[in-house]
């Protein structure tokens, strides 16, 4: 039975984008995931704004991902989502266009 931590280093270790099809795959999920975000950044700020927002919070994600397989921490994706959660919330409650 695969753990948290099992998933976590598939998706985040440092051997996962060495496989071409692997990271093809990884990096249509985070091409979708940026999409659905950007829409969803309702601060005034343009369709581009929006979207370079989106792949920072999912960068952000994804780097804390791998810093804590790197680490061999435990991982707990639920904290770990929540923590994640509550940084971009206070990031993005100060957007202001540019």
């Amino acid at each position: 039975m695969a753990t948290q931590a099992d998933d976590f280093r598939l998706l985040f270790g440092s051997g996962n984008r060495r496989d071409a099809e692997f990271a093809l795959a990884v990096n249509h999920v985070e091409d979708a995931l940026a999409e659905a975000i950007g829409p969803l950044i309702q601060a005034g700020i343009d369709t581009a704004h929006q979207q370079a927002m989106a792949w920072g919070l999912v960068g952000m994600a994804e780097t804390t991902a791998r810093r804590l397989v790197a680490a061999g921490e435990p991982i707990d994706a639920e904290r770990v989502a929540a923590q994640v959660s509550e940084l971009a919330w206070a990031g993005l409650r100060g957007l202001r266009p540019v």
